[in-house]
């Protein structure tokens, strides 16, 4: 069996993602299953929401919500989660898409908070503006 690491795990996943130019849409289920992979190798709080968004895309929206609700569980993450810009920006939209809209505004507004970056908080208000 070949062994693969975290840089050629992360370079699957890239390559996947760039399917959606070619056919219009991300290869989902070679997503969910790389995360996996490289959840085994690192244990990143990163890689389980990166997989928790993956996932919503070929489960029910309500199931990676769960999944993510989780990393929470782990009262060391949640501390670290509780400030982590990425984590409210995909719980927004888990919660979006599992139709929890008052969760949705909620977590989009912390997430707003806590951006840093212009483009990626301009993309967040004009999410929680949509809902509006």
């Amino acid at each position: 069996m070949h062994k693969y690491g975290r840089f050629q795990i992360e370079a699957a996943i890239q390559s996947a993602h760039t399917v959606r130019r070619h056919q219009g849409k991300a290869d989902w289920h070679s997503i969910h299953k790389l995360y996996i992979q490289l959840f085994q190798l690192t244990a990143s709080p990163v890689v389980a929401i990166n997989h928790a968004v993956a996932l919503a895309e070929i489960v029910k929206p309500q199931i990676a919500l769960a999944q993510l609700e989780q990393l929470c569980d782990d009262l060391d993450l949640k501390e670290r989660l509780s400030n982590y810009q990425p984590y409210w920006a995909a719980s927004a939209h888990l919660h979006q898409l599992s139709g929890n809209i008052n969760d949705a505004k909620h977590a989009y507004k912390l997430a707003i908070g806590l951006c840093t970056d212009q483009a990626a908080r301009g993309f967040l208000q004009k999410r929680l503006k949509q809902m509006n």
